[in-house]
């Protein structure tokens, strides 16, 4: 159990100490736009809030996604990622 909190608590640190560096290596510009800002139409490139990004990044999968989208454009763009992963 004291191995479980240990490694966590390892991992928890090195999470903030490493995202400090390469936050001041790289030097992040919060005023940058985005691609979803600047590029945006609604069907590859949108803003979203960012509780709905953390949701996506769990239950994200492309058969929610079609059988959720009723969008043609979506669906296809969609057949088209899938031809290029699957030739």
């Amino acid at each position: 159990m004291i191995t479980s909190f240990t490694s966590l608590a390892v991992l928890l640190i090195g999470y903030f100490v490493y995202s400090k560096l390469i936050e001041r290596i790289a030097g992040i510009d919060t005023k940058r736009e985005t691609p979803a800002d600047f590029m945006s139409d609604d069907v590859d490139y949108m803003p979203l809030p960012w509780w709905r990004i953390f949701l996506i990044s769990f239950f994200h999968t492309p058969k929610q996604l079609l059988h959720a989208s009723t969008d043609e454009r979506y669906r296809t763009r969609l057949n088209q990622i899938q031809k290029l992963r699957n030739p």
